[in-house]
């Protein structure tokens, strides 16, 4: 399967474990590239020893629950099941809190280029970043994971279920917005052939093949409701991207200002009177400032 094997080089295959990162992260892996790829066909087992998935009619319209077996080797079989629908005409989320992780760090966030819909996998970083995250979410009670189908959210978020004991469902309105012909390109660079600092925006250099840079703002609120509506007594974590926290900052609390979102570091967002507040976990951020 492409891009299955391109998380971590050198390791066990997949349905083996590893000394260090643990197999249902190649699992989860292989599943988000088929589907991608448009390689899955509904109905049929996937190999590597943990997941399956059942009967549908679309696989770009066709979003699964993973029920991830936290023994890992027992042998059950995680079984996959369809979602409901995340979309929804409500725009306001609801008044509860719910945390919010970027996937961990790839070779592009590292080279600094516009990543966007490329699939990048993590790197080593990130693949400890995440790790890092889940022994962070260890004491929250989280019910249910919702993830981007991009590879480097869906091994993030396969590391912290694997810790939790938590399912996962992919959901394609988190992906990252598309960067169009910019995708691969050294972010710096390209703002410095159109006059701008590296701290300025990209919104009004977008290339015509790119997403409209509005675009990504209006369509994650309605999906974060729509999952949180649909799972009222629950504590949703959502795995995405940067692009996906910075609009969910804007609907909660305005435009973001000064640095982006770290890599894997949880955000827990939580109502507040009059509003919203969005903050960091302590403990994600002393673990990146250890020497």
């Amino acid at each position: 399967m492409p891009g299955a094997s391109a998380l971590h080089k050198g390791t066990a295959p997949v349905g083996k474990r590893p000394p260090k990162f643990g197999f249902w992260v190649d699992d989860v892996v292989a599943v988000s590239a088929a589907l991608l790829a448009r390689e899955a066909k509904l109905g049929k087992v996937v190999s590597g020893g943990g997941l399956s998935h059942g009967a549908g009619k679309d696989p770009d319209d066709n979003p699964f629950r993973f029920r991830n077996d936290r023994e890992g080797c027992s042998g059950r079989r995680a079984a996959i099941e369809r979602a409901p629908s995340a979309w929804s005409d409500a725009t306001m989320i609801p008044s509860r809190p719910f945390y919010f992780l970027r996937h961990g760090q790839t070779d592009w966030n590292l080279a600094g280029r516009y990543q966007g819909h490329t699939d990048i996998p993590l790197n080593r970083a990130g693949i400890a970043q995440a790790h890092a995250a889940a022994e962070c979410l260890v004491e929250v009670h989280i019910d249910r994971i919702v993830v981007s189908p991009l590879i480097r959210a869906v091994a993030t978020a396969a590391i912290v279920a694997e810790r939790l004991g938590k399912p996962i469902q992919i959901e394609r309105g988190l992906v990252e917005r598309n960067f169009g012909s910019f995708n691969g390109l050294v972010v710096r660079e390209v703002k410095a052939r159109h006059g701008l600092r590296p701290d300025q925006s990209s919104r009004d250099i977008l290339p015509p093949d790119a997403d409209p840079f509005h675009e990504i703002f209006e369509r994650v609120p309605p999906v974060i409701a729509g999952w949180m509506r649909a799972h009222p007594q629950e504590l949703l974590l959502f795995v995405a991207h940067s692009g996906v926290f910075d609009a969910l900052h804007q609907h909660l609390l305005g435009p973001r200002s000064g640095r982006e979102s770290g890599h894997a570091v949880p955000y827990l967002a939580k109502p507040i009177p009059g509003g919203w507040d969005l903050e960091a976990l302590p403990e994600a951020i002393s673990v990146r400032r250890r020497p």
